[in-house]
């Protein structure tokens, strides 16, 4: 309806329906825009809001604001089994009537979202946050679904901003989910995510990120190689060789850090491939320099039985890269025992291929009579904790246990190395006790390539 004086021509007719159109498509535009928000910033079976919009949200508070705030996370314990149990549209409305349940007993809250599918999240400035007393009540107490009162098991973290003030929001997030999650498989019914452990938990996240990179032209990777030498005389009779990891800052990260990273996000097949390679290369290199010894090198737990590694073993000895003699596969007591039926045939087809299979940290894993009579290893070695203890005040027991062990190797016709041997006291009780070979810092401490030829040259 025009409202003129005055008739209206066609151009001026044409020139408002190209109005009228482009109003519609604006009303369009806004409905889609509505509808993308929805679904980028709302939680779709619970109608709350998601873990985007909480981030975006927080990203928006000034830094005092959000230094003066605190993270509360709720986790259901038997989302999943409820799930399985009841089926999905079941857990999801018990997970709905949870997040209402939270709302209720803690109203103070100024940002409230799901985290995901079983976690609530809550925001609450400092003076407001609920203390550990009150989490533990409201544990404790029953809530309403279909008309019955239900008690559901979950789990608690908190979290202070101002504790994360080194990092960035995006960081924070994924630590304070991280953390929960180290806090469930803890046990623990309220966590608090204190500074030092999320120091803990950034530091692993900067060795993650460092440790990708690395992987690309895994040129800061490099071995050290620790002899195995005869006690008598001290001369070597073999390697073990050892993975080293220098960082940007030229320091070097030691593998109890970043192995078990590497293992927990894995990254390990990918170190394992490397390991091989480079043990091959220095193989090859001491053969160049006129010593054929034995190098062996450690796997980690789950790459003992990939394809991937196995093939390569297989493929490099069929293609005389080098002598099966020459290489030593190290695996853990604890793992060869725990995947035994699986493990075992492995090792023995490495074993027939002419490869060297060794036991480490012997005695500490529990290893059945009836494995260990038909484990497939060419040698045992003894643990470091059983030669420290045969210089301890109470060294008995110490000395039981590397008889015992010395008369398990021989047996099952097993060779026998002990490790750590770092002073003259425990060469001569080893010896005493029918040892033949060790290692350790008595003899020579783990060596670059370089620097372990000056030291054969001078054995």
């Amino acid at each position: 309806l025009v409202d003129s004086p005055h008739a209206l021509d066609s151009n001026q007719l044409n020139l408002l329906q190209a109005f009228a159109e482009n109003i519609s498509s604006g009303f369009v535009n806004q409905a889609l825009m509505n509808k993308l928000s929805q679904l980028a910033y709302l939680d779709t079976p619970t109608g709350i809001h998601n873990f985007n919009w909480l981030a975006r949200e927080l990203g928006q508070q000034s830094t005092y604001h959000i230094n003066n705030s605190s993270l509360v996370l709720f986790r259901l314990l038997n989302y999943d089994t409820a799930e399985i149990m009841a089926g999905h549209d079941y857990a999801t409305k018990m997970f709905k009537a949870f997040c209402l349940f939270i709302n209720e007993q803690l109203p103070k809250h100024y940002l409230l979202a799901v985290w995901d599918r079983e976690t609530v999240a809550l925001v609450f400035t400092l003076d407001k946050k609920p203390g550990e007393d009150k989490l533990k009540a409201i544990r404790n107490t029953t809530m309403e679904m279909d008309e019955l009162d239900i008690q559901l098991q979950f789990q608690v973290g908190t979290m202070d901003f101002k504790d994360t003030q080194s990092l960035s929001l995006a960081e924070v997030l994924v630590l304070a989910n991280t953390a929960l999650g180290k806090a469930r498989s803890s046990g623990v019914d309220v966590y608090n995510f204190d500074y030092a452990l999320i120091q803990r938990l950034a530091n692993r996240m900067r060795i993650l990120t460092a440790l990708k990179k690395a992987l690309t032209t895994r040129e800061s990777f490099f071995l050290v190689l620790q002899p195995k030498v005869n006690l008598a005389t001290g001369k070597p009779v073999g390697f073990e060789a050892l993975l080293r990891w220098r960082v940007e800052d030229n320091t070097l990260c030691p593998p109890s850090e970043f192995i078990p990273i590497a293992e927990a996000s894995g990254l390990s097949l990918e170190i394992s491939e490397m390991v091989v390679a480079k043990t091959i290369e220095v193989i090859q290199r001491l053969q160049a320099e006129g010593y054929s010894l034995p190098v062996s090198f450690n796997l980690a737990n789950s790459d003992v039985v990939s394809p991937i590694i196995f093939n390569e073993i297989h493929r490099c000895i069929d293609e005389q890269e080098i002598d099966a003699s020459l290489l030593d596969i190290e695996v853990t007591e604890t793992q060869a025992a725990e995947d035994y039926t699986v493990i075992n045939p492995l090792l023995r087809s490495f074993i027939d291929k002419g490869v060297g299979v060794s036991i480490d940290d012997f005695g500490t894993g529990y290893s059945s009579l009836s494995q260990l009579a038909d484990l497939a290893a060419t040698t045992i070695k003894l643990d470091q904790k059983f030669v420290n203890d045969l210089t301890a005040e109470n060294r008995d027991k110490a000395l039981h246990i590397v008889q015992m062990i010395a008369r398990l190797a021989e047996r099952f016709a097993f060779k026998l190395i002990a490790e750590g041997v770092e002073t003259e006291e425990q060469r001569q009780l080893l010896m005493e006790n029918g040892y033949q070979h060790a290692q350790g810092y008595y003899f020579a401490k783990p060596m670059p390539m370089d620097e372990l030829l000056d030291w054969l040259a001078k054995t």
